[in-house]
């Protein structure tokens, strides 16, 4: 006979009681967990019911729902439910003026555009106002601040807000922060200019930030006069537009900069003092770096990163107008990764560089033999990193090998080393030196990053039998370098036979008559349409 045992002790308690999960959340979950019940519940009552049933069952739990606020609230006075219908009223007038604006806005005049601008902008920075002197009522009301917000389920009057507003908690803190300078009068004129809406909510942000650092350091007159000023600048005029937050922060640490210079020596003594960098290694091999540098040399890092991250590329068929649009798809910040792993790249390469065993740092790329014949095939194939025994494809390891710092090492079956390349073996400083002559930037169209930072790529590969000579190599960027490993890019012979030229394959449409015409040339579904004197089409090699 089988016999049921009783529920295991502990189990009539909630489900999150005994996940240690804060007690705060644990309430949040267990009421919306019985308001759920209760919802469904009643859903399956009216289920039966004929719709003059449902709509009074509806109409009774309205009026309980609005009884039971009474009963925690009470009722509201007629001046509070006067002011909150003007609210209301103003809003909806608001709603419709812009929605007006917007639509005029499309094919209205500058000068008509100019005056809907200059209204719009005022109702947002009002808006900002209308935050600020929100928390300092809050802040203010009697019982109110973090004790009102207890009272409504909250734990403070930022969660409050970051629930009311959908702000993040980053935001909402700001806002509180604000509020109670406007109580408090911290600083009179930026409250004056909060209170007026003539500053945002981010100018506002950033002056206060920088004040109340400084205000240890500094006599309260030059606090104030530098206030002044910064409010001042956030507004703008006649001849000076309003600053962006970024710039009003920068130019207010100036000016107290400029107030003390002594203590900028003390700031990049200590600056240099909490330097670091580290690194991790993510489960999927990729690399995390993070880094924290003394000013001077952080901008030197910051107008590399930058000068790199914006080269106007294209790629342009032979068919294509000027002016199409470019195809580099990459983001602002992969491009920034590929400029910060190129400088390593090459710093690895440069003299003076720490040695490791007399030698400058080489990376070398495992390739066992019969991966590198998958890859020779045209199949899918793996190499090894042996800094971090990360897998890659096999084609990224043909392109890193392109270059100088990087070696390979062909491993057999019992992972003997049958074959130790060796990084001289690859383009020499003199070869790069006149390769960059010839390329004084990327090969591709429009790229403008320069030589010094392009790799140098055997158009015939290496483990083919292409020569490590002038005649057999071209300066490539490390983005488009990755392109032409990875088939995206062709490289041919230019008119004059002396440069090489890198473009995207342009496909030709099955069925079209451009593509009968390249099926008679043997060029398949991609082709180059390239002159006549482009008819030898150096192939992206597999391995460099």
């Amino acid at each position: 006979m089988t016999t049921t045992e009783g529920p295991p002790e502990g189990a009539g308690k909630g489900r999150n009681e005994d996940a240690g999960l804060d007690p705060y959340v644990q309430a949040v979950l267990t009421t919306a967990q019985r308001l759920h019940e209760e919802s469904e519940a009643k859903r399956a009552a009216r289920a039966d019911m004929s719709p003059e049933a449902r709509r009074a069952a509806e109409a009774a739990e309205a009026a309980e729902a609005e009884s039971r606020r009474q009963q925690q609230w009470g009722s509201p006075t007629e001046p509070a439910h006067a002011t909150a219908t003007k609210i209301a009223t103003a809003r909806t007038v608001l709603e419709k003026a812009t929605e007006e604006a917007f639509e005029l806005f499309r094919d209205a005049c500058d000068a008509d555009r100019a005056i809907l601008m200059t209204e719009i902008t005022e109702t947002a920075l009002a808006h900002d106002a209308l935050l600020s002197g929100y928390a300092q009522a809050l802040a203010q009301a009697e019982g109110g601040g973090d004790d009102l917000a207890e009272r409504l389920g909250f734990r403070s009057v930022p969660d409050l807000l970051q629930h009311d507003l959908g702000k993040q908690k980053r935001e909402t803190d700001g806002v509180v922060r604000l509020g109670k300078l406007r109580a408090q009068g911290d600083y009179p004129a930026l409250a004056s200019a909060i209170t007026e809406g003539s500053v945002s909510l981010h100018q506002a942000l950033v002056i206060v930030g920088v004040l109340d650092q400084q205000v240890p350091h500094h006599a309260q007159e030059d606090i104030a006069r530098v206030e002044q000023s910064a409010v001042e600048f956030a507004i703008g005029n006649e001849t000076q537009l309003p600053l962006k937050p970024e710039q009003l922060q920068q130019l207010v640490r100036g000016w107290f900069k400029e107030l003390e210079p002594e203590r900028v020596e003390l700031d990049s003594a200590e600056q240099h003092d909490l330097r670091e960098c580290s690194y991790g290694i993510a489960a999927d091999g990729m690399v995390r770096v993070r880094a924290l540098l003394p000013a001077e040399e952080g901008a030197q890092v910051l107008q590399f990163l930058d000068a790199n991250a914006g080269p106007r590329v294209r790629f342009r068929s032979e068919d294509s107008q000027d002016g199409a649009d470019p195809e580099d798809t990459r983001t602002q910040k992969q491009k920034k990764a590929d400029a910060f792993a190129r400088a390593f790249s090459v710093a690895a390469k440069a003299k003076g560089t720490a040695t490791q065993g007399g030698a400058s740092p080489t990376l070398t790329v495992t390739i066992p033999v019969d991966e590198l014949d998958k890859h020779a095939a045209g199949a899918p194939a793996l190499a090894q990193m042996d800094r971090t025994q990360e897998l890659v494809p096999a084609h990224v390891a043909a392109r890193i090998l392109c270059d100088g710092g990087i070696r390979a090492a062909i491993t057999g079956d019992r992972g003997e080393v049958l074959f130790l390349g060796r990084k001289e073996r690859l383009f020499s400083s003199a070869q790069r030196t006149a390769l960059s002559t010839t390329y004084p930037t990327c090969a591709v169209g429009d790229c403008d990053i320069p030589a010094v930072w392009c790799e140098s790529h055997h158009v015939q590969s290496w483990a083919n039998g292409g020569p490590t000579d002038l005649d057999n190599g071209v300066m490539l960027c490390n983005y488009h370098h990755h392109q032409v490993h990875s088939g995206h890019l062709t490289i041919t012979r230019d008119s004059s036979r002396t440069r090489w030229r890198v473009r995207r394959k342009a496909r030709i449409r099955t069925g079209s008559s451009a593509a009968r015409i390249a099926a008679g040339a043997g060029q398949g579904d991609f082709t180059d349409s390239h002159g006549p004197d482009d008819s030898t089409e150096a192939k992206p090699a597999n391995t460099s």
